[in-house]
Protein backbone atom coordinates (compact mmCIF):
# COMPACT_ATOMS: atom_id res chain seq x y z
CA UNK A 1 0.00 0.00 0.00
CA UNK A 2 1.98 3.16 -1.01
CA UNK A 3 1.58 6.48 1.14
CA UNK A 4 -1.01 9.18 0.44
CA UNK A 5 -2.18 11.69 2.60
CA UNK A 6 0.51 12.06 5.32
CA UNK A 7 -0.06 16.06 5.18
CA UNK A 8 -3.85 15.76 6.76
CA UNK A 9 -6.38 17.48 5.63
CA UNK A 10 -10.17 16.21 4.81
CA UNK A 11 -10.11 14.12 1.72
CA UNK A 12 -13.15 14.71 -1.01
CA UNK A 13 -16.11 11.84 0.08
CA UNK A 14 -15.50 10.33 -2.82
CA UNK A 15 -12.21 8.89 -1.90
CA UNK A 16 -13.79 7.52 1.34
CA UNK A 17 -13.48 3.82 2.08
CA UNK A 18 -15.77 1.79 4.26
CA UNK A 19 -13.74 -1.35 5.68
CA UNK A 20 -16.49 -3.50 7.45
CA UNK A 21 -15.15 -6.14 9.41
CA UNK A 22 -17.77 -9.58 10.27
CA UNK A 23 -16.69 -11.63 13.43
CA UNK A 24 -19.14 -15.05 13.33
CA UNK A 25 -19.40 -16.60 16.31
CA UNK A 26 -17.81 -20.46 16.79
CA UNK A 27 -20.00 -23.46 15.98
CA UNK A 28 -19.57 -24.23 19.92
CA UNK A 29 -21.43 -21.29 20.88
CA UNK A 30 -24.27 -21.47 18.39
CA UNK A 31 -24.49 -25.51 19.24
CA UNK A 32 -24.62 -24.67 23.36
CA UNK A 33 -27.00 -21.22 22.18
CA UNK A 34 -29.46 -23.40 19.88
CA UNK A 35 -30.48 -25.53 23.17
CA UNK A 36 -30.73 -22.43 25.42
CA UNK A 37 -33.93 -21.65 26.55
CA UNK A 38 -35.05 -19.01 29.45
CA UNK A 39 -31.40 -17.73 29.18
CA UNK A 40 -28.68 -17.52 26.92
CA UNK A 41 -25.61 -20.02 27.44
CA UNK A 42 -23.03 -18.91 29.72
CA UNK A 43 -20.67 -19.65 26.97
CA UNK A 44 -22.26 -17.21 24.50
CA UNK A 45 -22.63 -14.58 27.25
CA UNK A 46 -18.83 -14.73 28.03
CA UNK A 47 -18.16 -14.42 24.53
CA UNK A 48 -20.39 -11.90 23.29
CA UNK A 49 -19.01 -9.46 26.56
CA UNK A 50 -15.27 -10.41 25.17
CA UNK A 51 -15.75 -10.06 21.54
CA UNK A 52 -16.60 -5.81 23.30
CA UNK A 53 -13.01 -5.45 23.94
CA UNK A 54 -11.33 -7.93 20.84
CA UNK A 55 -13.44 -5.75 18.57
CA UNK A 56 -11.72 -2.45 20.32
CA UNK A 57 -8.30 -3.97 20.13
CA UNK A 58 -8.79 -4.54 16.38
CA UNK A 59 -10.55 -1.53 15.46
CA UNK A 60 -7.43 0.47 17.51
CA UNK A 61 -4.84 -1.55 15.52
CA UNK A 62 -6.52 -1.07 12.35
CA UNK A 63 -6.73 2.42 12.53
CA UNK A 64 -2.79 3.07 13.34
CA UNK A 65 -2.11 0.39 10.79
CA UNK A 66 -3.37 3.12 8.41
CA UNK A 67 -2.06 5.77 9.96
CA UNK A 68 1.52 4.62 10.11
CA UNK A 69 0.80 4.03 5.94
CA UNK A 70 0.38 7.58 5.87
CA UNK A 71 -3.86 7.43 5.51
CA UNK A 72 -6.46 8.79 7.43
CA UNK A 73 -8.24 6.55 9.54
CA UNK A 74 -11.25 6.82 12.11
CA UNK A 75 -13.27 4.50 13.84
CA UNK A 76 -17.36 5.19 14.79
CA UNK A 77 -17.08 3.22 17.78
CA UNK A 78 -14.10 4.76 19.87
CA UNK A 79 -15.15 8.38 18.43
CA UNK A 80 -15.77 10.32 21.07
CA UNK A 81 -18.67 11.94 19.50
CA UNK A 82 -20.43 7.88 19.63
CA UNK A 83 -22.91 7.58 22.03
CA UNK A 84 -26.49 5.83 22.88
CA UNK A 85 -29.71 8.10 22.08
CA UNK A 86 -32.74 7.96 24.47
CA UNK A 87 -36.25 9.51 23.55
CA UNK A 88 -39.27 9.95 24.79
CA UNK A 89 -43.18 10.07 23.11
CA UNK A 90 -42.55 7.74 21.76
CA UNK A 91 -39.82 6.11 23.46
CA UNK A 92 -36.93 5.25 20.72
CA UNK A 93 -33.24 3.90 21.41
CA UNK A 94 -30.25 4.42 19.06
CA UNK A 95 -26.78 5.39 18.34
CA UNK A 96 -25.01 8.00 16.12
CA UNK A 97 -23.35 4.95 14.27
CA UNK A 98 -24.79 2.18 12.97
CA UNK A 99 -21.97 -1.00 11.88
CA UNK A 100 -25.15 -2.67 10.43
CA UNK A 101 -25.77 0.00 7.89
CA UNK A 102 -22.02 0.74 7.22
CA UNK A 103 -22.02 -2.75 6.78
CA UNK A 104 -24.51 -2.73 4.05
CA UNK A 105 -23.17 0.28 2.43
CA UNK A 106 -19.57 -1.90 2.58
CA UNK A 107 -22.03 -4.40 0.38
CA UNK A 108 -21.63 -7.56 3.17
CA UNK A 109 -25.58 -7.95 3.38
CA UNK A 110 -28.81 -6.94 4.50
CA UNK A 111 -31.36 -5.96 7.65
CA UNK A 112 -34.03 -8.72 8.91
CA UNK A 113 -36.80 -9.12 10.25
CA UNK A 114 -35.25 -8.99 13.93
CA UNK A 115 -33.03 -5.87 12.92
CA UNK A 116 -29.95 -7.64 13.00
CA UNK A 117 -27.65 -8.13 9.60
CA UNK A 118 -27.76 -11.14 7.61
CA UNK A 119 -24.50 -11.74 5.71
CA UNK A 120 -22.88 -14.27 3.93
CA UNK A 121 -22.04 -15.84 6.99
CA UNK A 122 -26.03 -15.32 8.64
CA UNK A 123 -26.68 -12.94 11.13
CA UNK A 124 -25.31 -14.56 14.59
CA UNK A 125 -21.78 -12.43 14.08
CA UNK A 126 -20.48 -9.52 15.67
CA UNK A 127 -19.93 -5.98 12.97
CA UNK A 128 -17.47 -3.34 13.20
CA UNK A 129 -15.93 -0.93 10.65
CA UNK A 130 -12.70 1.91 9.86
CA UNK A 131 -13.67 4.52 7.45
CA UNK A 132 -10.70 5.50 5.70
CA UNK A 133 -9.32 7.21 2.90
CA UNK A 134 -6.88 4.37 1.69
CA UNK A 135 -7.74 3.75 -1.98
CA UNK A 136 -9.62 0.17 -1.22
CA UNK A 137 -11.22 -1.99 -3.75
CA UNK A 138 -14.91 -1.59 -3.73
CA UNK A 139 -17.22 -4.55 -2.99
CA UNK A 140 -20.43 -3.97 -5.16
CA UNK A 141 -23.48 -4.70 -3.32
CA UNK A 142 -25.45 -7.91 -4.76
CA UNK A 143 -28.63 -6.05 -3.91
CA UNK A 144 -29.89 -2.60 -2.88
CA UNK A 145 -32.64 -3.88 -1.53
CA UNK A 146 -31.91 -3.71 2.43
CA UNK A 147 -34.06 -6.86 3.24
CA UNK A 148 -32.90 -8.94 0.45
CA UNK A 149 -31.02 -11.66 2.69
CA UNK A 150 -34.50 -11.96 4.56
CA UNK A 151 -36.81 -14.95 4.40
CA UNK A 152 -39.90 -13.31 5.69
CA UNK A 153 -39.76 -10.30 3.52
CA UNK A 154 -38.55 -11.98 0.29
CA UNK A 155 -41.32 -15.06 0.80
CA UNK A 156 -43.43 -14.03 3.97
CA UNK A 157 -42.67 -17.57 4.82
CA UNK A 158 -40.35 -16.87 7.97
CA UNK A 159 -40.96 -15.44 11.42
CA UNK A 160 -38.45 -17.91 13.26
CA UNK A 161 -37.00 -14.94 14.84
CA UNK A 162 -40.03 -13.50 16.38
CA UNK A 163 -41.18 -17.29 17.99
CA UNK A 164 -37.77 -17.34 19.29
CA UNK A 165 -37.58 -13.91 21.13
CA UNK A 166 -38.18 -14.76 24.82
CA UNK A 167 -39.63 -10.50 25.17
CA UNK A 168 -41.92 -10.61 22.36
CA UNK A 169 -40.13 -8.13 21.02
CA UNK A 170 -40.17 -9.32 17.07
CA UNK A 171 -43.67 -9.06 15.01
CA UNK A 172 -44.52 -8.16 11.09
CA UNK A 173 -44.06 -4.36 12.48
CA UNK A 174 -40.13 -5.53 12.98
CA UNK A 175 -38.09 -5.08 15.90
CA UNK A 176 -39.51 -3.23 19.29
CA UNK A 177 -36.19 -1.74 21.03
CA UNK A 178 -37.93 -1.15 24.06
CA UNK A 179 -38.76 -4.15 24.93
CA UNK A 180 -35.63 -5.76 23.71
CA UNK A 181 -33.99 -3.77 26.27
CA UNK A 182 -35.98 -4.60 29.01
CA UNK A 183 -35.87 -8.26 28.34
CA UNK A 184 -32.20 -7.97 28.18
CA UNK A 185 -31.95 -5.91 31.38
CA UNK A 186 -33.59 -9.07 32.86
CA UNK A 187 -31.18 -11.40 31.57
CA UNK A 188 -28.08 -9.06 32.58
CA UNK A 189 -29.91 -9.54 36.35
CA UNK A 190 -29.96 -12.77 36.01
CA UNK A 191 -26.71 -13.58 34.46
CA UNK A 192 -24.25 -11.60 36.02
CA UNK A 193 -24.21 -13.69 39.12
CA UNK A 194 -23.30 -16.43 37.00
CA UNK A 195 -20.48 -15.36 35.15
CA UNK A 196 -20.30 -11.65 36.41
CA UNK A 197 -16.79 -12.20 37.97
CA UNK A 198 -14.99 -12.99 34.71
CA UNK A 199 -16.74 -10.58 32.74
CA UNK A 200 -15.00 -7.25 31.33
CA UNK A 201 -16.44 -3.72 31.88
CA UNK A 202 -18.02 -1.92 28.79
CA UNK A 203 -17.91 1.75 28.52
CA UNK A 204 -20.72 3.35 26.92
CA UNK A 205 -21.74 7.44 26.67
CA UNK A 206 -25.80 7.57 27.18
CA UNK A 207 -27.13 11.01 26.52
CA UNK A 208 -23.56 12.41 27.44
CA UNK A 209 -22.80 10.41 30.32
CA UNK A 210 -20.27 7.96 30.92
CA UNK A 211 -22.02 4.48 32.00
CA UNK A 212 -20.37 1.05 32.57
CA UNK A 213 -22.10 -1.90 32.06
CA UNK A 214 -21.22 -5.58 32.04
CA UNK A 215 -23.19 -6.91 28.91
CA UNK A 216 -24.22 -10.57 28.65
CA UNK A 217 -26.57 -10.14 25.73
CA UNK A 218 -29.66 -12.38 24.80
CA UNK A 219 -29.45 -13.09 20.91
CA UNK A 220 -32.15 -15.87 20.89
CA UNK A 221 -33.78 -14.55 17.57
CA UNK A 222 -30.15 -15.32 16.19
CA UNK A 223 -30.09 -18.98 17.34
CA UNK A 224 -31.47 -22.16 15.50
CA UNK A 225 -33.17 -19.65 12.77
CA UNK A 226 -32.37 -19.83 9.26
CA UNK A 227 -30.47 -16.75 8.85
CA UNK A 228 -28.15 -18.07 11.68
CA UNK A 229 -24.89 -18.97 9.80
CA UNK A 230 -25.60 -18.11 6.03
CA UNK A 231 -28.11 -16.36 4.13
CA UNK A 232 -30.93 -17.95 3.97
CA UNK A 233 -32.26 -16.54 0.46
CA UNK A 234 -29.24 -17.70 -1.52
CA UNK A 235 -29.96 -20.71 -0.27
CA UNK A 236 -33.03 -21.04 -1.63
CA UNK A 237 -32.18 -19.89 -4.91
Amino acid sequence: MASKRAGGGNPPPGQLRVLSIIFPYVDLIRKQSKAATELPAEIYSVGRNYANAFMDDVLAKTVTFFNQSGFQATSGMRSPAFQIIVKENPVQIYSVWSERHMAFAAGLGTFSLHEGFISELGCNIRVTSVITDAPLAVTPRKSDEPYANCLFYTSGKCKKCAARCPADAISEKGHDKVKCYLQLKKIEEKMTPRVGSILKPHLRVIEGRNQTSYPVGCAFCQFDVPCMDQNPVKQQS
